[in-house]
């Protein structure tokens, strides 16, 4: 059993000083040091315990090096005696942190794991520690009891050989916030490359579960029917090549639902499906309540590309959202108008007749309310009668004035007198000022549910009419309607909350178009990029975290995009990062 040198700091030189000694002892000693350093531990063990019997200026390095010498013969017993015996009789020795040293290497040759983490505890010498963290690493690998380790870990949380056993234990729990927490801890301790191991040929594995609807019998139905999925799974396609490009080593394992639970569940039971890290998909309901149970069973992460769904996302923390959902919409949305509208905190709501629109909503309401905002009204509004918000913003009465009245308004800026003629009797003249029902400058802004365009053009017409101070938060997808155009969604001010925000002109998008266009002869679509970004983003955290992808998810506080601004997602199951955008500067610009 080789020594380490690096505990032999127990220099004394003995030449200068031998006069000082009995010249017996001394050579007694270094006789003994002799044949301990050929390595003839029998012998050498002669010569310590002679002089360890008796008072002599050697005694205690002869107890020590008697202590070594049993060591290396494997009589434990024995040398933990000697060494305890240094620790109970010798306690202020310089040399008593070498002791321990030993202490700690036999204690765990008896497998005594707890006695010799008690022992590493009262090293001082940060040296010696290090030295003796290769042989605890050996010994606590083997060691797969979570609640041992738990329980070594509370006791003693600054060892970092338990602490990384404990730690990657973590990592395989549901990773709440008190998981999370504890292994942001035991990183203050332990290095990220210790505690997140990988083989270096290691590939993280991604089943991919959508609707291909591949039929052999006619290839390009996949095209005609299916072309918003290929188009997913063509970006998923770049993105790998992306990253393979930055040694990222990333696969992706397609699986056609065919839309159909039965498939679903063959995939599932199939052979290799338990060796995936990640599951991006299914798309529909009936496949994603199978494949949700099944990582719920297994404790592997299911990622929705496409949804804004919340009941994806309820009751299974194992279930994820590449988009915000719904409800985080509406949260940053009123996060957003707290602090832009807080001048004026009276309110109003249209909202699309429909479920979702219905719940963005309420909860914006609920949030704003708790805010101190108030609603003059929340209005639910049907397509058919989309005129409904114009004419609540502009219904407007004639305000009878005196001539004296009409003189003063008409001097004031931007007030206009009108005249009016009596019905009855046709020459009579009198003087009114146009009043809207709701007064100039009363509402502080409108807040319009809905991406139809009729919804959107109605609200934008009633706020230009009116002339007054109303802000405007809507949808990005008001952008893309020829009825809205650019000079008045400016001139509006008008802020729109983001679904889905894909800088088209950043130099990987620019990229991606390039490579379809030529490639294809046509521009890439919306949710070429949203698969493009899902793998992207999922190759970042590969890359810093392998194959605890889980972790990384949640540890990451933001997460920069390429052709997406950014990802945040801490504890929640759904993107909490919702760009609001203006238009500024006559451009497009993330205004939160």
């Amino acid at each position: 059993m080789k020594i380490n040198k690096a505990v032999f700091q127990l220099i004394i030189i003995f030449y200068p000083f031998h006069l000082l000694f009995s010249q017996d002892a001394y050579e007694t000693f270094i006789n003994g040091k002799k044949l301990f350093y050929q390595k003839n531990y029998s012998e050498a063990i002669f010569y310590f315990d002679s002089l360890g019997s008796s008072d002599n200026e050697f005694k205690i390095y002869s107890i020590y090096y008697s202590g070594l010498c049993d060591f290396n013969l494997y009589k434990f017993e024995s040398a933990q005696g000697k060494f305890e015996n240094i620790k109970s009789n010798h306690s202020s020795w310089p040399q008593i942190d070498e002791v321990n040293y030993w202490l700690v290497r036999l204690l765990l040759e008896k497998n005594e794991y707890e006695f010799s983490f008690k022992i590493f505890s009262d090293i001082k010498s940060n040296n010696i520690k290090n030295d003796l963290y290769n042989f605890l690493d050996q010994k606590v690998e083997k060691i797969n009891d979570f609640n041992k380790l738990r329980k070594w870990h509370e006791i003693y949380p600054n060892n970092n050989v338990i602490s990384k056993y404990f730690g990657r234990k973590l990592l395989n729990e549901p990773l709440d916030k008190n998981i999370i927490n504890k292994i942001q801890n035991i990183l203050s301790n332990v290095s990220k490359e210790n505690l997140f191991i990988d083989n270096e040929n290691y590939i993280f594995k991604i089943a991919v579960l959508l609707p291909f609807m591949y039929n052999e019998n006619d290839k390009l139905s996949i095209v005609r029917k299916n072309k918003f999925i290929m188009d997913l799974y063509n970006g998923m396609r770049i993105a790998i090549n992306h990253l393979d490009s930055l040694g990222v080593n990333i696969k992706l394992y397609p699986y056609d639902t065919k839309r159909d639970p039965n498939v679903v569940k063959d995939i599932l039971k199939s052979s290799y499906f338990n060796k995936m890290d990640l599951i991006i998909g299914p798309l529909y309901s009936s496949p994603v309540k199978l494949v949700s149970q099944y990582c719920l069973e297994n404790k592997i992460f299911m990622i929705n590309p496409l949804s804004n769904n919340n009941e994806i996302i309820d009751n299974n923390k194992y279930a994820m959202l590449f988009l915000p959902s719904n409800k985080t919409l509406a949260i940053k949305a009123a996060n957003y108008a707290r602090e832009k509208f807080n001048k004026n905190k009276n309110a109003i709501i249209f909202y699309e007749n429909n479920k979702v629109d219905s719940l963005i909503a309420s909860i914006y309401e609920n949030e704003m309310e708790s805010y101190g905002f108030n609603f003059i009204y929340k209005q639910k509004v049907n397509l058919e009668d989309s005129r409904l918000i114009l004419d609540s913003l502009t219904n407007s009465y004639e305000l009878m004035l005196s001539k004296q009245e009409a003189d003063s308004i008409s001097e004031i800026p931007g007030r206009i007198v009108k005249d009016g003629r009596g019905i009855e009797k046709l020459d009579t003249i009198y003087k009114y000022e146009e009043k809207f029902y709701i007064n100039d400058d009363s509402i502080g802004h409108v807040f319009t549910v809905s991406s139809n365009s009729l919804l959107s053009s109605n609200t934008l017409s009633a706020v230009d009419v009116r002339n007054d101070t109303i802000s405007v938060l809507g949808f990005d997808d008001w952008l893309n309607y020829d009825v809205n155009t650019f000079d008045q969604l400016k001139r509006l001010d008008v802020s729109f909350i983001s679904r889905k925000y894909i800088n088209f002109n950043s130099e990987i998008s620019n990229f991606i178009k390039d490579k379809i266009i030529n490639s294809y002869g046509e521009v890439p679509s919306e949710n070429l990029f949203i698969g493009f970004g899902l793998i992207n983003m999922i190759g970042k955290i590969v890359d810093k975290y392998g194959s605890y992808f889980q972790f990384g998810l949640r540890n990451e506080k933001l997460i920069e995009g390429d052709v997406f601004e950014s990802f945040q997602y801490n504890f929640m199951n759904d993107n909490q990062f919702v760009p609001i955008i203006k238009i500024i500067d006559s451009e497009l610009k993330i205004d939160n």
